[in-house]
């Protein structure tokens, strides 16, 4: 992915424009300086060049730490990609998933998150994901969309022609929370501007509330 050009562009026109001028400025010193009868510039040009280059280097070094990081996408995508690895070493381990998938961030895909064996055995996935759906879930909902996505790879590994929605989270669901995927589902429709389905179809029935016995009543 291409660096921000509103950051690395501006940055690099604004270190050109300063050094360019100052650079100026000590050429025309150097034009009005008198030179000794041995042809030697004076000692004071000479510590004046020193400190234009420490001005140059001072000030090279704060346009850096100015550079807003956190908004560069190339960046973003590097951290939460590896942050998305971890999470699905981790999950494959917990769902006894022995094929490798390899996680890999992308600007668009049609799916938004997919994941599709890479080679005939199935010993092989990649798990694409966009990069501005990505952007927008915590921790908790990552690890939703990811144990949906390895829901679909036991499904390669074990049931292939089982493929459902519903299947991929009820072993998503092992090892992610439902209300995680609630989140995260109408985080997805929201993201494609679409009304999405009912939650039952993807996620099962919700669990009934738990039965209290009325206050005041005895055994």
């Amino acid at each position: 992915m291409p660096p921000s050009p509103n950051v690395h562009t501006g940055l690099g026109f604004g270190y050109a424009r300063i050094r360019s001028i100052i650079m100026s400025v000590l050429v025309n010193k150097a034009k009005r300086a008198p030179v000794n009868a041995a042809g030697e510039v004076p000692h004071s040009l000479a510590r004046s060049a020193r400190r234009i280059v420490v001005l140059i280097v001072t000030i090279a070094g704060m346009l850096l730490l100015a550079v807003p990081v956190a908004n560069d996408p190339s960046r973003i995508a590097i951290v939460r990609g590896k942050r998305a690895q971890e999470f699905v070493d981790q999950l494959r381990a917990s769902l006894s998933i022995e094929s490798e998938v390899a996680v890999v961030v992308v600007p668009y895909h049609p799916l938004v998150f997919s994941v599709e064996p890479t080679d005939k055995s199935k010993k092989h996935f990649l798990l694409s994901m966009e990069l501005g759906f990505l952007q927008m879930l915590h921790d908790d909902e990552l690890r939703a969309s990811l144990a949906h996505e390895l829901g679909h790879v036991w499904i390669y590994t074990h049931h292939p022609y089982l493929q459902t929605e519903r299947l991929a989270n009820e072993i998503g669901m092992r090892v992610a929370t439902r209300e995680a995927l609630v989140r995260v589902y109408t985080k997805l429709w929201n993201y494609e501007g679409t009304t999405g389905v009912p939650m039952e179809q993807l996620l099962g029935p919700a669990p009934s509330e738990p039965w209290q016995r009325p206050a005041g009543t005895g055994y």
